[in-house]
């Protein structure tokens, strides 16, 4: 006798798509109208340049969290108008995954301006070489980040920035990919 499990209709799930514009109105946000709702200007600016970082090359939080900036190992090469990463999402399993991303010019400015103007600020005795830090200088962890984002979405919505119902990192990744998509399948 073979017993088959009911199958449960729950209905279409909502669209988790993030279109280029809503992108451009929760970044817009979150350079203009966060920093006053959070008294943090280092904290958004942080979150600004993450957010940005993920919309414009689709990496993974994690590899994100894993750049490095200062002394010889740095993972962004400014000449180049590159960012390398070292822990991709095989990086546990297989050794070193490493990958270089092109960034476009608008992200360049971005990462410059971040790297000289905003993370000295976040310690100054730290010898951490990570790209985003903690408050006392230490590397942002994936937990952080992830609460930092949902605070973010929440302030968003409540200024009636229009986004997707559940709206996470990993979405603004699946975004990139998708256009990325679109746009090289009409080029060939």
């Amino acid at each position: 006798m073979c017993y088959q499990r009911p199958v449960k209709f729950r209905g279409p799930k909502p669209s988790r798509e993030v279109t280029r514009q809503q992108i451009i109105e929760l970044l817009v946000f979150l350079r203009q109208v966060y920093p006053g709702l959070i008294n943090n200007n280092l904290t958004a600016a942080r979150l600004y340049a993450i957010v940005a970082l993920i919309a414009e090359t689709g990496m993974r939080s994690r590899e994100i969290l894993q750049l490095d900036t200062l002394r010889d190992e740095t993972d962004i090469l400014f000449s180049k108008r590159v960012i390398q990463t070292r822990f991709g999402k095989g990086h546990n399993l297989f050794g070193s995954q490493m990958r270089a991303i092109s960034v476009s010019h608008r992200f360049d400015i971005i990462a410059r301006e971040y790297k000289r103007v905003v993370r000295p600020q976040f310690s100054k005795k730290s010898k951490d070489p990570s790209l985003f830090q903690t408050l006392n200088g230490s590397r942002l962890s994936y937990g952080t980040l992830r609460s930092d984002f949902a605070r973010l979405i929440e302030a968003a919505r409540k200024h009636d920035v229009t986004l997707p119902p559940t709206l996470t990192m990993h979405d603004l990744r699946r975004s990139f990919v998708a256009s990325y998509l679109e746009l090289n399948r009409t080029r060939s």
